[in-house]
């Protein structure tokens, strides 16, 4: 029974405290479920691509913020990502720069490896006819724990000083912010908190949690549960 109360609670973060300002490029929004106790639970929370996400097969890495991918079908097509500028590999005075930008991404989305790209639902090429969409690509932790990181956030959060600037465009789907948004969820005690995600591997014993805007699955024994903190 405790146990469903945790997940269940988790899960509707019902009351909204506070909104504060800028931490870094995103933004805290504390949240908190209802004090309940806890007892001795452990929490896995993972992230995991949108669920309007499709597996694709990467063929190439461009540069730092377009790829080539390969549908199910075998249509091969450019994707442009959405939310930020990569330093150019073609100008000489960003070229460094670029370059390391290109290998983040090429160590994460490795050629003839398995992503997931969620094409962006409000435009969906730009004016090159690029596609615009949002990439997750796979990364396995210890214990082979494997979650996909969202690219964006590995650029905007992690790895900011290999972009020129964020990116917004209307009318983007996901603009870049709601990825940068940070959500505290407090729990009335001390939990065993496994979480999984685009910023690393945490095993944790805390009474409280920040997790970046995204979807996550949260696992407590057989139970599993969806967490959207994209609305």
């Amino acid at each position: 029974m405790v146990r469903k109360v945790v997940i269940g609670a988790i899960v509707a973060i019902l009351v909204i405290i506070l909104t504060l300002s800028i931490i870094k490029m995103g933004f805290l929004l504390k949240k908190t479920i209802p004090e309940k106790k806890t007892g001795n639970i452990t929490l896995f929370i993972i992230e995991i691509p949108d669920k309007d996400a499709i597996p694709v097969i990467i063929k190439q890495v461009i540069d730092g913020d377009t790829v080539r991918i390969m549908f199910k079908n075998g249509v091969i097509e450019k994707v442009r990502l959405v939310g930020y500028n990569a330093w150019e590999i073609y100008k000489p005075e960003e070229k460094e720069l670029g370059l390391k930008a290109k290998k983040l991404l090429e160590d994460y989305c490795k050629p003839n490896s398995i992503a997931y790209l969620d094409i962006d639902d409000e435009e969906s090429r730009d004016k090159y006819g690029r596609l615009l969409g949002y990439l997750w690509c796979k990364k396995c932790w210890k214990d082979s724990l494997c979650s996909w990181i969202l690219v964006q956030k590995l650029f905007l959060l992690l790895h900011p000083e290999l972009i020129k600037n964020p990116l917004y465009i209307p009318p983007d789907e996901h603009p870049y912010h709601v990825w940068l948004k940070r959500f505290e969820i407090k729990f009335e005690e001390k939990v065993h908190v496994i979480i999984i995600n685009s910023s690393g591997f945490y095993d944790i014993v805390t009474d409280r949690v920040i997790l970046t805007g995204g979807i996550y699955k949260i696992m407590n024994g057989s139970r599993v549960e969806i967490l959207n903190l994209l609305k």
